[in-house]
């Protein structure tokens, strides 16, 4: 899915629970927001939140739930209605200055978190979403360290002036570039490309730390092969370029996962 400008997806914790807003005093939300149905000519789909601002395209109610509620993938929000995944949605949401202000203030996690509750707070107005938090065994992808490759280089936590590094990771079509990335958030960039078809991604490497690394692969027809559907039969797909680049593996699993579970929802009026 899209990128979250300004702020690192990936800097919150992947082994927390979901996010809910049980036990907060005060449920932040957006000043405004405008809701309308994607028109049928829009293909780009992307997600940008910042202090100021949060600009969604032609994401489904099923996507907006699992960014809301902190899920790893889609595929821990189950139930619902079909239009749920299907309908796509166009959202523009400002904040206060106040709250911008606020915002501001906070660590880059704690930030993201509290956008994540402001949507919450927009979805349950805008679409009359109730959601309850539930167990499922699901069939999961773990990340697993298989083999030592040059490709993953440890990373150093902080620079020559002891400030910490910021994670950094750039995905443009087949090629990622990571600095001061952890195994965790190697497992949540990787639930978002196509080859793992929305399947929830745990980190089971055992590796610890910061790395730097690039990755490159070609598209592939599925998940479930090697060889990459545009790329020849020696290109390598994006299982198989892990292996090879960076010594990790995915492994299909189940196991019991924390899920959303919808229990109603309705298709809001486009303002």
């Amino acid at each position: 899915m899209g990128s979250l400008a300004g702020i690192s997806c990936y800097a919150v914790n992947l082994n927390a629970q979901l996010l809910f807003s049980t036990g907060v005093s005060v449920i932040p939300s957006f000043d405004a927001a405008t809701v309308k149905v994607t028109p049928p000519e829009s293909q780009h789909e992307s997600l940008h939140a910042s202090a100021s601002r949060t600009t969604i395209t032609r994401c489904s109610l099923r996507h907006l739930i699992a960014f809301a509620y902190r899920a790893k993938s889609d595929s821990q929000v189950i139930g619902g209605p079909s239009w749920v995944s299907t309908k796509r949605f166009d959202i523009a949401a400002v904040t206060s200055s106040d709250e911008v202000a606020h915002l501001n203030s906070l660590s880059p996690e704690n930030r993201i978190n509290t956008i994540r509750l402001m949507m919450q707070s927009l979805l349950e107005e805008r679409f009359q979403l109730r959601v309850v938090r539930s167990r499922r065994q699901l069939a999961i992808l773990a990340l697993v360290h298989s083999t030592d490759r040059p490709g993953l280089s440890p990373a150093p936590a902080t620079d020559n002036s002891g400030a910490a590094i910021r994670p950094h990771v750039v995905v443009h079509n087949t090629h990622m570039a990571a600095t001061a990335l952890t195994m965790e958030g190697l497992a949540e960039e990787l639930s978002e490309e196509p080859e793992t078809e929305g399947t929830v991604i745990i980190d089971r490497t055992g590796l610890p730390g910061l790395f730097n690394f690039t990755l490159d692969w070609s598209p592939e027809a599925t998940s479930s092969k090697d060889t990459a559907k545009d790329g020849g039969a020696n290109a390598p797909g994006l299982f198989t370029a892990l292996s090879e680049q960076l010594g990790l593996r995915l492994k299909r699993e189940k196991d019991d996962v924390d899920v959303i579970e919808i229990t109603s929802a309705q298709s809001p009026t486009p303002n």
